[in-house]
């Protein structure tokens, strides 16, 4: 019995964002999107797969493998991909993404969870000095074979938790000014942290004011949710392979129920082929696995019902300075009165709690799930 792919494919998309990186004025592109939308799924299944058809070698580093030291999955990784590329070439690389490709599959599309960083070590020069000899010869590996290098790095946020990782960062910046010919996507789960590494000309660092190393090094780009034609592909799956025939109305509501994340829609995917649930039935039980992920119960204990009123209505992009949402939010939440300086309060604790994010004059929402349980609470 051969497996499915459950994979929804998205070649086009892909396709343009290397044309974009291989063609364009800009060669690096930084996909924002909140947790457990897509994203590695996608450089996976999609960009990586695809980068080597268009004579580009793609090199994949995920930097919450190893949350205490990232600059060890950077050597680890390089020192890999040079390895395969001396035994087999590209055949071989190829092998190494297809490893990480089943390891997504077998965990419903997440590579590592996120992480709590701790106490971190400091980066020694030596590592940094490795990281640089490496890439070196992967560029010039890559070259001798015909191939562009693409180096994909996911949860490129990581790199901005800790004052010791800076120095990573400048490594790798410098080494990506030095050979042009290098492509790089880089995709987050942190809007705040991204922004302040890509839009921040400098920070604290320590108790010092450095400048940020990738400051306007890369276009920004939000990372597309997935939309009904990804819900009919599953609705495709289990009418062929499951002899499942449930309304795709019904299956598109669950979707935007679990925050269109294709993690927690598979996750109750799971739940119909197994126990023969309608879909209602299968989304509470992953509504419930949602909220203990998440802490959903811990996270509405901290919110007054001001914070959940203007956080619904910035997730839905309503605007909050309204008289109208004013007079509105004293009947939803028994206050005397609701004013300006109320509501700003409340959009910066959300935003403290990270629980949005703002881009420009846009608010996004960075926990699925929680609107539509703090809509039903």
């Amino acid at each position: 019995m051969k497996p499915i792919n459950w994979h929804y494919p998205r070649t086009e998309l892909a396709r343009h964002y290397l044309t974009t990186v291989g063609r364009g004025p800009v060669s690096r592109l930084v996909l924002l999107g909140a947790r457990r939308i897509g994203k590695t799924a996608f450089l996976l299944h999609d960009v990586c797969a695809h980068a080597v058809e268009l004579k580009f070698m793609p090199v994949y580093l995920n930097l919450w493998e190893n949350p205490q030291a990232p600059q060890e999955v950077i050597t680890e990784t390089l020192q890999r991909y040079l390895t395969a590329l001396d035994d087999k070439g590209i055949e071989a690389v190829q092998e190494l993404l297809s490893s990480e490709i089943t390891k997504l599959d077998i965990n419903f599309g997440i590579l590592h969870s996120a992480v709590e960083t701790g106490s971190v070590a400091s980066v020694s020069p030596a590592s940094l000095k490795k990281i640089s000899s490496l890439f070196r010869k992967l560029v010039s590996r890559a070259g001798q074979a015909g191939f562009r290098p693409l180096i994909v790095i996911d949860e490129v946020q990581h790199l901005n938790t800790a004052d010791s990782f800076w120095d990573i960062q400048g490594t790798l910046r410098t080494q990506f000014d030095s050979f042009p010919q290098t492509c790089v996507i880089f995709a987050g789960s942190s809007r705040g942290g991204i922004n302040a590494m890509f839009n921040t000309q400098e920070s604290l660092c320590g108790s010092i004011i450095k400048p940020m190393p990738f400051f306007q090094s890369a276009m920004l780009i939000d990372f597309p949710l997935l939309d009904e034609d990804f819900v009919h592909h599953f609705y495709a799956l289990l009418i062929a392979e499951f002899a499942l025939d449930y309304p795709q109305a019904e299956l598109s509501y669950v979707f935007r129920k679990v925050g269109e994340s294709p993690f927690w829609f598979r996750m109750v995917m799971a739940e119909l082929i197994t126990l023969r649930l309608h879909p209602f039935a299968a989304l509470e039980i992953v509504q419930e696995r949602m909220k203990l992920d998440g802490d959903f119960d811990g996270i509405a204990r901290q919110l007054r019902p001001l914070d959940v009123q203007v956080y619904l209505r910035l997730c839905n992009n309503l605007p909050v300075y309204t008289q109208s949402f004013f007079e509105q939010a004293v009947q939803l939440t028994g206050r005397k009165r609701v004013t300006k300086s109320a509501v700003q309060k409340s959009v910066t604790k959300l935003l403290n709690k990270r629980l949005l994010t703002k881009a420009g004059h846009s608010y996004f929402n960075e926990i699925p799930g929680l609107p539509s349980f703090l809509g039903e609470e």
